[in-house]
Parts: structure tokens; C-alpha cells; sequence
């Protein structure tokens, strides 16, 4: 998404050819994609797409999801239908807050995109099969093979072996993973106490005044607290210590001793661990690991804080 849509939404002048263009390229596409899911009503000004123009889309988006499969060769789940009304209900929602238009996204097609969104699951069920139940272990062997392969094939996985373990230990959010610094480490205990996370544009499209790129928030409430660090990780962050201290680190952009940064002294977001997974590391030992454990790993990152949490209950229980 764009803020030339809601700049030229403004505008509303006859000459609205940059109108279109800026509503076309709203929608990013992704190169995983099968179709072209950009709406043809944006063919259109705004102010005249119509309410019956967007179901009539949303009815041919489905028939195509339902009748095809997507590239990986899986049916389509409603997360990617989910995404496309998304990004038109955000746009619907700035033209009415900014410009007093009408809004696109109303109550008939809010029941309208539930019910295809239902259609959506139940295909999925019935072509593949309820899926497998979730197994806290074979998280736990995936993180062992990632730290295998970075100590004995490939280091250029330490990192993400690295945020695999860590986030495991810690049962901690991605975002919460990556917002950890070295003092942050005091006697045995790790502050959980902030999220480092990446805004594209479109994420903050709704709000002008958000930042963009890279981003640390403080938490608040329940989310700010204390994990113990096993003796494993204290060895991990003493070896970081000991390399900001001999300068083989030197602190980020922003002035921290972030634990992962790139070659621009960038921090790490969740955006490059959930890459590094599964855009080169699954892609290069994902077969191996199915063979060694019998079942493919699908997971999020999110996975990670599950799998750790019923490990630990189930151990200290």
C-alpha cells in the first residue's frame, strides 16, 4: 500500500489516471502468487466503485481459490483472501476518515467475506486432510538440526540457530527475541522489556505519523518480565559481552548492543530469521529433516514459544 492513494483520492480531479495508478500498485503482489490479485475496480476513481463491484470480485476470487491450487500445490487457506480484504479495508477506511468518501467494506460485504472465508477452510479441510496436531518435539529437533548445521556445515546459520534457541529457552515472542540487548542479562535473569520490530509503509498506512523501518517498542504490562537464562544461554551471552568488550562488535544505529545486526549495523528483525528459515535453510535441509523425523516442518516462528512452554510444563511437572 501506498500513500499516493490517498493523496490522489484527494485530489479527485477529472485527470485521475494517476488516481488508478496509485490504487493499482496498492497491492503489492507477491511472486508466490498463481493469479493476479490486484482488484479490477480499481479500474475506477474510488468514488465510483460500487459496493456490488467489490462482491462480484470477492465471488471470482473465490471460485478461482476453490477450483485451484496454489504454487507450493496446497489448496488456498483464507489467509491469502484474508490479506486482499485487508489492504481494501484499509483503503476503504482512510478515504472515509480523510476524505469523507463511502466506505467500500460495509456491513453485506463484512458477512459476504466471512462466508468466503469459512468456504475457504472447509476446502482446505476436505482436500488435505485435517492437519496434523501440533508436536512441541519436532520444534524442538528442528532447532537442534539448525545448530548442528551451523556448528558442523554451514556457520553462516549460526544466527538463526542462535534466535531459534534463544526464543525457545526464553518462550518469547519473535519480535521480543530480536528486541533483547546485552545488559538486559543481570545475574542469571534476562529483561524481556522490549519488541524490535520492521514497519514497511504499508503497515503503518492507516497512520501517517508511525514510524517506518526498523522499530523498538517498550513493553507494558504482563508482557514486561524476567526469564531465568540456562547455563547454555549465560555461555552464548558472555561470548557476546566478550566481543563488544574486544570491539569484534560495536554497538547499532541506534546506540545498543543488540545481539544480531547487519552489515549496516541494522538490528535483525523477525523478518530476516522467518527468511533465513524458511527461504534458505528449509529449502536446503527441509527434505533431510522430513527424512530424519518424518513429518515436514510448516511452522511459524510463533511455534517456537509454544513448543518451549508445554516442553517446560510437561518437564516440571
Amino acid at each position: 500500500l501506498h500513500k499516493e492513494v490517498l493523496n490522489e483520492l484527494g485530489a479527485m480531479n477529472e485527470d485521475n489516471h494517476e488516481t488508478l495508478r496509485a490504487q493499482s500498485t496498492a497491492f503489492i503482489q507477491s511472486d508466490r502468487t498463481a493469479a493476479n490479485y490486484i482488484p479490477p475496480f480499481w479500474q475506477h476513481r474510488y468514488d465510483l466503485i460500487t459496493h456490488q463491484m467489490v462482491i462480484d470480485w470477492y465471488n471470482e476470487l473465490q471460485s478461482y481459490m476453490l477450483q485451484n491450487l496454489n504454487l507450493h500445490n496446497k489448496a488456498f487457506n483464507d489467509s491469502t483472501f484474508v490479506k486482499i480484504d485487508n489492504a481494501v479495508n484499509r483503503i476503504s477506511k482512510l478515504a472515509s476518515k480523510n476524505y469523507n468518501l463511502a466506505i467500500l467494506r460495509d456491513e453485506r460485504v463484512k458477512l459476504h467475506v466471512s462466508d468466503i472465508k469459512k468456504s475457504l477452510k472447509a476446502n482446505k479441510l476436505r482436500v488435505e486432510g485435517a492437519p496434523q496436531p501440533f508436536n512441541p518435539h519436532l520444534v524442538a529437533r528442528l532447532v537442534e538440526k539448525v545448530l548442528y548445521v551451523a556448528n558442523y556445515q554451514d556457520v553462516t546459520f549460526r544466527p538463526l540457530a542462535e534466535f531459534l534457541q534463544m526464543t525457545f529457552h526464553f518462550l518469547t515472542r519473535a519480535s521480543e527475541t530480536c528486541g533483547i540487548q546485552l545488559p538486559d542479562v543481570k545475574n542469571g535473569l534476562v529483561h524481556i522489556q522490549r519488541q524490535t520490530t520492521y514497519y514497511s509503509e504499508s503497515d503503518v498506512f492507516a497512520d501517517y505519523d508511525k514510524p517506518t523501518g526498523v522499530v523498538t517498542k517498550v513493553t507494558k504490562g504482563k508482557r514486561n518480565r524476567f526469564a531465568p537464562v540456562s547455563t547454555e544461554m549465560q555461555l552464548f551471552f558472555d561470548q557476546v559481552a566478550l566481543e563488544y568488550d574486544t570491539g569484534e562488535r560495536t554497538e547499532d544505529v541506534f546506540g545498543n548492543q543488540s545481539i544480531w545486526q547487519d552489515d549496516s549495523r541494522v538490528p535483525r528483525t523477525a523478518n530476516w530469521f522467518r527468511y533465513e528459515l524458511s527461504d534458505r535453510f528449509l529449502k536446503k535441509y527441509g527434505e533431510e529433516f522430513m527424512n530424519e523425523t518424518g513429518q515436514e516442518f510448516t511452522k511459524s516462528l510463533h511455534s517456537l514459544r509454544h513448543a518451549g512452554a508445554s516442553i517446560m510444563t510437561a518437564e516440571t511437572k
